[in-house]
């Protein structure tokens, strides 16, 4: 199974894109290219500010658009707040 890992976008207070990237890297191929991955991790989201909600929300969409229809998406980190209600 390939993963691709989508960039940073962080107020600079977290690590989960390097810890998650640890774990793994022992038992999955990373792949740079999200077009071949079958899950796609997107990590160490920011949302302190309306800049940076826009930054990674214009980032979000366009994995998604390159993405294979197959592929699972995960998102993890401080966007995912907005998304509560």
């Amino acid at each position: 199974m390939k993963v691709f890992i989508g960039p940073r976008n962080t107020c600079g207070l977290n690590y989960q894109q390097y810890i998650i990237y640890d774990k793994l890297l022992n038992s999955f191929e990373i792949t740079p290219n999200v077009s071949e991955a079958d899950a796609i991790v997107i990590a160490e989201t920011c949302c302190c500010t309306n800049y940076n909600i826009n930054y990674t929300l214009e980032k979000i969409s366009n994995i998604l658009k390159e993405k294979k229809k197959e592929a699972k998406v995960y998102l993890t980190g401080c966007i995912t707040r907005t998304f509560k209600k």
